[in-house]
């Protein structure tokens, strides 16, 4: 798990459709290092998958009683 620069952020938010300057995005990225920084001690022992497109899958699926 690493932080993401701020071309990785561009390119997100490009493909994302919000598209952001280069100094939104090293902002971005500079903010959200801590984050990653924080979860790299558990990255890849928890019991589901953090990747947030995911998420509606998660919260719309039914689980067999």
């Amino acid at each position: 798990m690493t932080s993401p620069t701020a071309k990785d952020i561009k390119a997100m938010a490009d493909t994302a459709g919000v598209p952001v300057d280069e100094e939104t995005a090293t902002r971005i990225a500079n903010s959200m290092g801590p984050v990653f920084d924080g979860f790299a001690t558990i990255a890849g022992t928890l019991p589901m998958d953090l990747e947030p497109s995911l998420y509606v899958l998660a919260q719309t699926t039914k689980v067999p009683a």
